[in-house]
């Protein structure tokens, strides 16, 4: 077998490592094909790939300065490297190689899409929207174009116009459980209760595994004074994950107004177990209600 043979044959492993989900497997041979010939692009493309859905996003970026160096005119690493640096939170750096790649090439939806994601995360709203419109414009079928014009439109306030672009997402793809969940929340913010629990069923009709479903869904029956029912989905919420914080604290105020003084005390006990440092003055307030229900 020659060097090249022996080098497709180590990626075509780890390509079939990588479809199967065993990432690190994949990693190993996509090395053993760099080892062999290290100037292919596509190899460290895919081992970028592994990197990043192991969640190892400063290897992934290494992944693709490497190709960079190889062909300095690939577009797809700038907007694969623009993402790895937006999950690693530099977002400054991710919005230059997306601007990298959209150079390269103009009609790259994805990356207009991304570029909005990231300056919906800088707050910088009206570049996100621009972007998002540019992506529908390009692909007028996409979907997640529309969801994401509905975060920023949640984030200002503006729910009325973030449940039309929900809907529109949903119009595009019904099986969006995001978008179900997030326009529940815009529903819940106008008091259309009735809608938001239905779009928060829908949700987990479609995920069984959404926490923040069924937690968003306590919330509104925790204000229709429903206490069973809240305290239920918050239970399902925390049997997902265990550390969502906030479902403690939210189960703690309606044990105290149910007189549930222990499960009160228990549920203030793993707040502050599991919440952040940046939760000092919720931290100290639960300390306070513990003592006094002591």
């Amino acid at each position: 077998m020659d060097q090249k043979s022996e080098a497709e044959y180590y990626f075509r492993r780890g390509n079939d490592y990588l479809d199967a989900g065993q990432f690190e497997q994949a990693i190993s041979e996509y090395g053993k094909s760099l080892n062999i010939y290290p100037c292919v692009p596509e190899t460290f493309h895919n081992l970028w790939l592994a990197f990043f859905m192991k969640g190892e996003y400063d290897k992934a970026i290494i992944c693709y300065t490497e190709a960079l160096k190889i062909n300095t005119m690939y577009s797809d690493a700038y907007h694969s490297r623009g993402l790895a640096y937006y999950y690693c939170g530099k977002v400054e750096e991710a919005i230059y190689d997306y601007n990298l790649a959209l150079q390269l090439n103009p009609v790259n939806v994805e990356a207009y899409n991304n570029r909005g994601n990231a300056y919906r995360h800088l707050r910088q709203y009206e570049e996100a929207i621009s972007d998002y419109n540019i992506s529908l414009e390009i692909n007028p079928l996409l979907a997640i174009a529309y969801y994401n014009k509905g975060l920023i439109y949640e984030d200002r306030g503006e729910y009325e116009q973030a449940i039309l672009e929900y809907t529109k997402a949903l119009e595009l793809n019904n099986n969006l459980a995001e978008a179900y969940n997030h326009r529940g929340v815009a529903y819940k913010k106008l008091h259309h209760y009735g809608q938001a629990i239905k779009d928060y069923t829908k949700a987990l009709e479609i995920n069984h595994n959404y926490a923040d479903a069924y937690y968003c869904r306590g919330i509104v029956f925790d204000d229709l004074g429903q206490y069973d029912q809240a305290i239920s989905d918050y239970d399902h919420a925390l049997s997902i994950n265990k550390r969502y914080y906030q479902v403690y604290y939210n189960k703690d105020v309606i044990y105290e107004k149910l007189d549930q003084i222990k499960d009160a005390i228990e549920a203030y006990k793993a707040f502050i177990k599991y919440a952040p440092d940046d939760y000092s003055s919720y931290i100290k307030r639960a300390k306070e209600k513990i003592n006094q229900l002591l």
